[in-house]
């Protein structure tokens, strides 16, 4: 018994090692399929979900990154092939620019800024920290965006709370950024902030990315006007080829 124990310990470290190669092996060559010799250069691809129903992307995370490349006008290329949906540490988005492999949306837009240039809109002071706070944990997140966003929130512990908790959280989240938006055109005034593309990745998602049976997107049109005409005001700023992006509902 204690020989079968042994040989079974030794197969299944060794499937496991086999598997970790593999994994590595077809990572490597997906970003070979990006290195700077197959790549325009100084050109930004941006790797992330197919372009979905009613939201050019799934992801608040990616259209967060989007809207950023957009603000900032740096030139791009979509990547929304499935098979390049993750990056090498599993998360999405992720950008290759000049062989260089860059994940996660905030790190991607600081490797950015330090890269292409130091860029105009970043505000500093404590308003610009109090919003950021406000942006920091996305409650809904935890019921709409998927089962590997899911994963994500439960280990960070968002997710393991009930759904009345995570329910009355977002309401008060909703509540609390539309407040801090007030009459402003942006976040902080007549002009977009870093914090503005975070938001839209969100309120993307809130009024175009969910059902039309969603009860978070009733109570923020209703309740908080504001917020949808904020969130109108930026897609039709950053995105005026919305409808083009977005993919076509397939016919039954």
């Amino acid at each position: 018994m204690f020989c079968g124990l042994l040989w079974y310990g030794v197969f299944a470290g060794v499937a496991y090692g086999l598997y970790l190669y593999l994994q590595k092996f077809w990572m490597q060559q997906k970003l070979d399929r990006f290195s700077k010799d197959k790549c325009p250069k100084d050109k930004v691809i941006l790797h992330g979900t197919p372009r979905s129903v009613g939201v050019p992307t799934a992801s608040p995370f990616v259209l967060k990154l989007e809207t950023f490349l957009r603000m900032t006008k740096i030139d791009y290329e979509y990547d929304g092939d499935p098979k390049n949906t993750f990056g090498e540490n599993g998360k999405t988005p992720w950008i290759s620019l000049n062989g260089e492999h860059i994940a996660d949306s905030q790190v991607c837009i600081q490797f950015l800024t330090k890269e292409i240039f130091m860029w105009a809109f970043i505000w500093g002071g404590e308003r610009h920290a109090a919003v950021g706070r406000t942006l920091a944990i996305p409650w809904y997140a935890v019921k709409f965006l998927g089962f590997q966003y899911r994963n994500v929130v439960w280990a960070q512990g968002i997710g393991r709370h009930t759904r009345e908790n995570i329910a009355a959280w977002t309401y008060s989240d909703i509540k609390s950024v539309a407040t801090v938006l007030g009459n402003n055109k942006f976040l902080l005034g007549d002009e977009p902030c870093l914090e503005d593309c975070t938001l839209f990745g969100f309120c993307g998602q809130l009024f175009w990315g969910f059902p039309a049976s969603s009860p978070y997107s009733k109570f923020a049109k209703e309740e908080y006007p504001n917020l949808y005409a904020y969130a109108n005001r930026m897609k039709d700023r950053y995105f005026p080829d919305w409808d083009q992006l977005i993919a076509k509902e397939k016919s039954a």
